[in-house]
């Protein structure tokens, strides 16, 4: 009974420890200067600090975010402005991204919003 009790207690922690080691280590993307592709928008220069997001595409189109962080790899986008009549956001309209992993250079996201039911995914490469 005592050495299924000590297996048991040996299995648990190696799962626990398994669980931790698999956590994105999100805290390290909250600022910096970001780089991604996004079919149909191009490339993107992301630049987040504070509470402050601005993207700029390579096809020109500008836009300013509020951030605001839910949990460490778990922030909401609600847009200030949108410097192009091609792209128009709801007045509520809010954004949520989840970091699914990261690597040392980059993390890859998962957004969606609270206007539309699709669900975009991409990488997120940190330059700066």
């Amino acid at each position: 009974m005592k050495k299924i009790f000590s297996v048991t207690c040996l299995f648990i922690f190696f799962v626990q420890i398994s669980l931790l080691a698999q956590q994105p280590n999100c805290k390290i993307f909250r600022n910096g200067t970001f780089k991604t592709t996004v079919p149909g928008f191009g490339t993107a220069t992301i630049t987040r600090d504070g509470k402050t997001q601005t993207e700029v595409s390579d096809k020109g189109v500008k836009m300013v975010f509020d951030v605001y962080w839910i949990s460490d790899c778990i922030y909401t986008l609600k847009p200030q402005k949108v410097y192009s009549e091609k792209y128009k956001f709801p007045v509520d309209a809010l954004l949520t991204v989840t970091i699914t992993k990261t690597t040392k250079t980059s993390y890859f996201q998962s957004s969606t919003s609270n206007f539309s039911n699709k669900t975009l995914s991409s990488e997120m490469i940190k330059i700066k």
